[in-house]
């Protein structure tokens, strides 16, 4: 049966304040009072859910975005690292990729390096930029980390989810053996950007009953 999405399009903004020029911003986790850390532990004690059950979930919140009803059956794959990787409807599952981070130049104001693969996916699914991705990566005892967008995959520990993660327990680690990808199509941005996307596929999976460590993240307040 197919859902009324668009209420995931709305963010949450429990972990926010607002500047002075009137811009909502996430807490940091050192923010005083923030609520990130005691969320991120209240979610750990969840019981996760399966990497295959949060593949079904976006695949059905992607196939109403689109129109075009369910279908969770494909054989397609795609080549990354040398490697064929399936694709699952509208899910990338890329397993044994090492993902380089991209290099954004200041003075350039534009990023002069990032890793080739998201070329690749860009050609494949016929992306308006190669950037137009959201991402989720998991954790070793398989909770879902973090939903993210653009083309900085990486399981680094020193960016706020990895600090967040460590709060919770400093032996916590990312599961970097995988990371799932959905490609934000053409069709997709008609109507909504991929911030957007970014934060109604977060939310989708919250109101699934899905545990996310860093449960905040995704939300993008600014976007028209």
């Amino acid at each position: 049966m197919k859902v009324d999405i668009n209420k995931y399009f709305i963010p949450n903004t429990e972990a926010t304040f607002v500047t002075n020029e009137g811009k909502i911003c996430l807490e940091g986790i050192n923010y005083r009072g923030n609520k990130r850390v005691p969320k991120a532990r209240e979610q750990a004690s969840l019981k996760p859910v399966p990497v295959e059950k949060v593949i079904q979930l976006i695949n059905t919140f992607v196939n109403d975005l689109n129109g075009i009803g369910t279908d969770y059956g494909s054989n397609a794959t795609i080549c990354l690292d040398g490697i064929e990787h399936e694709i699952i409807n509208n899910v990338i599952c890329a397993k044994g990729c090492i993902w380089k981070l991209p290099i954004y130049s200041k003075t350039k104001q534009k990023y002069t390096f990032y890793d080739d693969k998201y070329d690749e996916i860009k050609k494949q699914f016929d992306l308006e930029y190669p950037n137009d991705i959201v991402w989720i990566k998991f954790t070793i005892d398989g909770f879902v980390g973090v939903v993210a967008d653009s083309f900085d995959i990486n399981f680094a520990y020193d960016n706020t989810s990895g600090e967040l993660l460590h709060k919770l327990t400093p032996e916590k680690e990312w599961n970097s053996s995988f990371v799932i990808i959905i490609p934000v199509t053409k069709e997709m941005k008609v109507k909504w950007t991929r911030k957007q996307i970014e934060t109604a596929i977060g939310e989708y999976l919250i109101g699934n009953e899905v545990p996310i460590i860093d449960y905040y993240s995704h939300n993008n307040f600014n976007e028209s």
